[in-house]
């Protein structure tokens, strides 16, 4: 079951590389047909067109709540400046110090813009009703950590069947993904939501 997330006691995601292109051969453990380009209609060959691409070192975390905002809600707004509104609203010492961003950091800025962030932890059933389409609360698209070749950042969570996860990587693209080898990437079994306001 679906638990919300004290986000003081937050995970911190500071790295995010900007390649564009997934390189299976980084993949040890993954056979060829584990991550592949998607071949969903809107896929196009590089980039995505609605997907923030990184394009400064650590900030997975503001391309994929620049991703989640456009897709949602229509709102464009760059990476860069995702990334300043982070800073500016959550705790600058902090931040500088640890050279990333926190889910805490990621909800101050979502909130101060008049939306709702929140953090969930999940384990591995309630993943699997999302993808079933079966939560009717949880929609896609949704941010998630992720940790693979020893590298942790943020990516969204678009969407997913009984079979793959939809992953649309600030850094790599748009892939998809087995579900045994997603729950082997997840850093955390965490999702972070972008919402409207409550009234």
């Amino acid at each position: 079951m679906m638990r919300l997330f004290l986000l003081i006691s937050t995970l911190v995601i500071s790295s995010c590389t900007t390649q564009h292109v997934i390189d299976i051969n980084q993949y040890p453990d993954f056979d060829s047909q584990t991550i592949t380009q998607s071949n969903l209609p809107e896929f196009k060959v590089g980039k995505i067109p609605d997907l923030t691409y990184c394009q400064a070192d650590f900030s997975c975390a503001s391309s994929s709540i620049s991703t989640v905002l456009k897709r949602k809600f229509g709102i464009k707004i760059s990476e860069l400046e995702v990334m300043s509104g982070l800073f500016n609203n959550g705790e600058k010492d902090i931040i500088a110090e640890r050279y990333g961003f926190s889910l805490l950091d990621m909800k101050l800025y979502v909130d101060n813009l008049g939306y709702q962030g929140n953090g969930f932890m999940l384990d591995r059933k309630d993943f699997i009703q999302i993808f079933k389409g079966s939560d009717q609360i949880t929609k896609f698209p949704i941010i998630i950590p992720l940790n693979y070749t020893g590298i942790r950042r943020f990516a969204v969570l678009s969407g997913g069947n009984t079979v793959y996860a939809l992953i649309d990587d600030p850094a790599y693209g748009r892939y998809k993904i087995k579900h045994n080898d997603f729950f082997d990437i997840l850093d955390e079994e965490v999702i972070f939501t972008i919402d409207k306001e409550s009234e």
